[in-house]
């Protein structure tokens, strides 16, 4: 069983200056019904569960004039959908309670809780791999790598590991695609923040940078990109991503008279009580 507990730092509306649109409000009513993750653009991926529903039963389409499916498609196609099958069975995600931290700022907290760990990892490495055999793959890499992911598929390689608390994923990659990203990265890594623009494209600076603070671990192994969260001794592992460094108290009232907002949050001690399933 894997715990997750999320915890969202100055959560503010993202499409305008004062108050909620009604878009964001939509939003935050499925927050509240469903099992959903994220906040407006201050998160950097979401789990949707009706999102994921909607994969299980979606059928295998295909333009007319690119004649019928062919084998390989129908293959990526079920496994994909029995990954999303395995993340309806296995995951949970419960929402706890907003309320404000030591700045003022607008914060709330989720529980996650992942059974069957293997069984998900598993469906997942099965997707990637059909996806790869499907030619589903980054447009800009080199045919080196092109052929390293093919072969590992071919191979059953398992991408994404779990080794104790160690969480591993492993992506083949030429040495002349490394080389490249590692350049676009130092690149961006060096160059100032534009203030003017702290959530959009180079708003990823600061996710970089905070990365390389944490447990989190990036190397370049036999060929192989390995990023690393954790260790396999740790009873805890804590990712912390700094992701917009402008807040704005746009949709605080809001939330306040619809969903409440709590006051003298012990955050410590219900953190603690869910990881350790107290």
């Amino acid at each position: 069983m894997l715990r997750i507990f999320q915890q969202y730092e100055g959560i503010s509306g993202s499409d305008q200056e004062e108050g909620i649109s009604n878009r964001e409000k939509t939003q935050l009513q499925s927050l509240h019904q469903h099992q959903r993750t994220f906040f407006f653009a201050n998160w950097i991926w979401e789990y949707n569960k009706n999102e994921i529903r909607k994969m299980v039963s979606e059928p295998f389409t295909k333009a007319k004039e690119k004649g019928p499916p062919t084998p390989q498609e129908l293959a990526s196609h079920r496994a994909v959908q029995a990954f999303a099958q395995q993340l309806l069975n296995h995951v949970v995600v419960e929402n706890g309670a907003f309320y404000r931290n030591n700045a003022g700022e607008l914060c709330a907290y989720q529980r996650v809780t992942v059974n069957r760990v293997g069984e998900v990892l598993g469906a997942a490495n099965l997707a990637i791999r059909q996806q790869i055999l499907n030619d589903h793959v980054p447009d800009n890499i080199s045919p080196a790598s092109r052929q390293k992911l093919q072969r590992a598929a071919e191979e059953n390689h398992a991408f994404i590991q779990l080794n104790g608390n160690e969480l591993r994923f492993h992506w083949p990659m030429a040495p002349i695609d490394f080389a490249r990203m590692k350049k676009q990265w130092g690149q961006r890594v060096e160059s100032p923040l534009p203030s003017d623009d702290p959530t959009g494209k180079d708003g990823e600076l600061a996710w970089v940078k905070s990365l390389m603070e944490q447990d989190i671990w990036i190397s370049y192994l036999d060929e192989t990109l390995v990023v690393a969260a954790g260790y396999p001794s740790n009873t805890q592992t804590r990712v912390h991503v700094d992701l917009n460094k402008s807040y704005r108290d746009n949709i605080g009232t809001y939330v306040e008279g619809n969903f409440g907002v709590e006051q003298d949050l012990n955050l410590g001690k219900i953190r603690q009580d869910f990881l350790l399933g107290l």
